[in-house]
C-alpha cells in the first residue's frame, strides 16, 4: 500500500446558527449576510453564500443588524487595515478559539468581500467548491450539480460521487482515494500529481522539494540506497530513515540554527543565510563505503579522513569537510553539533585559523540548545586518553545538572587551580591534544564573552586579514589575554550559587 504524506488544514466545526444582518430591498427581497460598509451612498454586503453585493441607498427599505460583536473581537477588527485578508483571518481564528463561532463566521464573511476565493475563510463557513463554483454546503452542491454529475458518469459511493468505472477501485482500495471538496472521490496520486507533487519511495514531495528527489535518485543510482529526505530552511537531511524522521531532524537543526545565529548577531549575514547544511545519514558500513567511493572524487574528500570509526552501525556525512562514522547513539548530536562550528566558520572572516576553542564552544552550545545537555567529547589522545575521557564525562554530567552548569564546572576547576588560561584556550590548535579541562572550560569562557564582552567577541570574529591570534585579540578586545582572563575568573567567583 502506498503511503501519502499530505498537509491538511483542519478548522474546528462551527455552530449551525448563522450570523446574519438583514437588509430588505425594494421589491420585497430580503438579503442576509454581513454588512461591510454602510454610508450615504448605500450598503456593501456579503451574503451567506459569499456573494458581494452593492445596494444603493434608495433601494434599501429596512435594515436589521445582528447583535454587536464582543468587545475583544471588535477591538481586534478595528485594528485591521482595510482589505487585509490575512489579518482578518487571524481575528476569525481568535474568535473561534474563544468559542465565538457566530462571530468567527461574521469575520470570515468579511474576508470574502476582499478575497472571494479565500479557501480558509470558505472552510470556516463550511462552504464546498465543485467544478470551480462555491456552495454554502455539500447539500447545496449536490442539489445544484447532482444532475451534471450524473450526466458526466458519476455515481454515489462511500459518501460521495465517483465515476462509475472507478467505483470498484474505490471500494477495494479506499486508502488510495480522497474526497475532494467533500463531494467527489479522486485518486490521491492523480490529485497530488496535478498539484505538482512527486512520488518517491511511498512519500509525496511538494514542488519546492523536487530537487531532493533528484538528489535521492542519484544516491540510489550510485549506492543502491533508496533514501528519504527533508529540507527546512537551509537544513537538509537525506537518509535511510523515514521521511517523518528526516523532517523531525531537519526541523530541530533549523530551530537550533536560528538560536545560534541570533546569539552571534549573524542572522542577516549573506554568508550565513546562504549556508546550506547538508547531511547524508546512511545505514551500513558497506553503504558508507559505497558512498565514499561514488562521491569522494567528485567532492574532493580526504581519503584518509573517511575511515574514522567505521565499526559502528550508522554514519553521517556533512558537506563541511567532515565524513565521520559516529554510531547510532551519536549521529543525531553530530549533525547539530557540527552545525554550530559550520555557522561559526561563516562568521569568521580572518585568513588565520579559527581558534578551536570557539568552534568547540559553539558545537557544545548547539548540542545543549537542541538536546538540553552535552554528551559529545572530541578525541583526546594527549597523555592518558582514557583518563581524559573519564574526566570529561564526569564534568559534562555535572554541567547537565543546572542551567549554569558549565560555569559551575569552570569555577570548581578554578578553585582547584586546574582551569586553563584563556591564552591556552585560544592558542591550542590540535583537536587530539586537547585535555578534558580545555574542552569543558571552553563553554564557560564563551558564556563569559557573550555575557560581558559580546561586542568585542563579534569584532574579533569579523576582523579580516591575517594576524597572529594574540594580536587580533588585543586589537578586538582592547586588552591582552591575561587581562581578559583575570576578568573571567573574577566573573566566575562572583556568580551566585543556586
Amino acid at each position: 500500500m502506498r503511503r501519502c504524506l499530505c498537509t491538511v488544514l483542519l478548522i474546528a466545526g462551527v455552530s449551525s446558527a448563522h450570523a446574519e444582518d438583514h437588509v430588505w430591498v425594494k421589491g420585497k427581497s430580503l438579503q442576509k449576510g454581513e454588512i461591510i460598509h454602510e454610508g450615504e451612498n448605500g450598503i456593501d454586503l456579503v451574503t451567506l453564500d459569499g456573494t458581494a453585493l452593492r445596494i444603493e441607498k434608495g433601494e434599501v427599505v429596512k435594515i436589521v443588524r445582528d447583535r454587536p460583536l464582543p468587545a475583544a473581537v471588535r477591538e481586534k477588527l478595528e485594528a485591521v487595515p482595510e482589505g487585509d485578508a490575512a489579518a482578518l483571518l487571524e481575528v476569525a481564528r481568535f474568535a473561534q478559539a474563544q468559542g465565538l463561532d457566530r462571530e468567527a463566521r461574521r469575520v470570515a464573511l468579511r474576508i470574502l468581500f476582499f478575497a472571494p476565493d479565500h479557501a480558509e475563510a470558505r472552510a470556516l463557513l463550511g462552504h464546498c467548491r465543485v467544478f470551480g463554483t462555491w456552495f454554502v454546503d455539500q447539500a447545496a452542491a449536490v442539489k445544484a450539480e447532482g444532475k451534471r454529475l450524473k450526466d458526466e458518469g458519476y455515481v454515489k459511493s462511500n459518501g460521495g460521487f465517483v465515476r462509475s468505472d472507478d467505483r470498484e477501485d474505490l471500494q477495494s482500495a479506499p486508502e488510495e482515494w480522497t474526497l475532494e471538496d467533500g463531494l467527489i472521490w479522486r485518486r490521491i496520486a492523480d490529485l497530488m500529481t496535478e498539484r505538482g507533487f512527486v512520488e518517491w519511495a511511498g512519500d509525496w514531495y511538494p514542488p519546492e522539494e523536487r530537487h531532493l528527489v533528484a538528489l535521492m535518485e542519484v544516491l540510489k543510482e550510485r549506492t543502491g540506497l533508496v533514501a528519504h529526505g527533508a529540507e527546512v530552511g537551509k537544513c537538509r537531511i537525506i537518509s535511510s530513515l523515514s521521511r517523518t524522521e528526516c523532517t523531525k531532524w531537519a526541523e530541530k537543526m533549523a530551530a537550533t540554527r536560528r538560536q545560534i545565529t541570533e546569539l552571534l548577531a549573524c542572522e542577516h549575514s549573506e554568508r550565513v543565510r546562504g549556508l546550506m547544511l547538508e547531511n547524508y545519514i546512511l545505514d551500513t558500513n558497506e553503504r558508507f563505503q559505497a558512498f565514499v567511493e561514488a562521491y569522494g572524487k567528485e567532492l574532493k574528500f580526504r581519503q584518509d579522513f573517511l575511515h574514522v570509526f567505521l565499526t559502528e552501525e550508522y554514519a553521517y556525512w556533512n558537506r563541511f569537510n567532515q565524513v565521520t562514522h559516529v554510531g547510532q547513539s551519536r549521529w543525531e548530536r553530530g549533525i547539530v553539533r557540527d552545525m554550530g562550528g559550520a555557522i561559526l566558520d561563516q562568521v569568521w572572516v580572518s585568513e588565520s585559523a579559527l581558534p578551536l576553542c570557539l568552534e568547540r564552544s559553539l558545537s557544545h552550545l548547539a548540542e545543549e540548545k537542541a538536546f538540553g545537555r552535552v554528551e559529545s567529547p572530541f578525541h583526546m589522545d594527549r597523555d592518558d586518553p582514557a583518563a581524559n575521557l573519564e574526566r570529561w564525562y564526569s564534568y559534562a554530567e555535572a554541567a547537565a545538572e543546572s542551567e549554569d552548569g558549565w560555569i559551575k564546572v569552570a569555577r570548581s576547576l578554578d578553585e582547584a587551580h586546574r582551569l586553563p588560561a584563556l591564552r591556552e584556550q585560544f592558542e591550542a590548535q590540535d583537536w587530539n591534544q586537547r585535555t578534558a579541562e580545555l574542552d569543558v572550560s571552553a563553554p564557560a569562557h564563551l558564556r563569559f564573552l557573550l555575557a560581558e564582552k559580546r561586542d568585542f567577541l563579534l569584532r574579533f570574529l569579523g576582523t579580516p586579514g591575517q594576524l597572529e591570534v594574540d594580536l587580533q585579540f588585543r586589537r578586538s578586545f582592547g586588552a591582552d589575554f591575561e587581562s581578559v582572563d583575570e576578568e573571567f575568573r573574577a566573573w566566575l567567583r562572583r556568580e551566585p550559587e543556586h
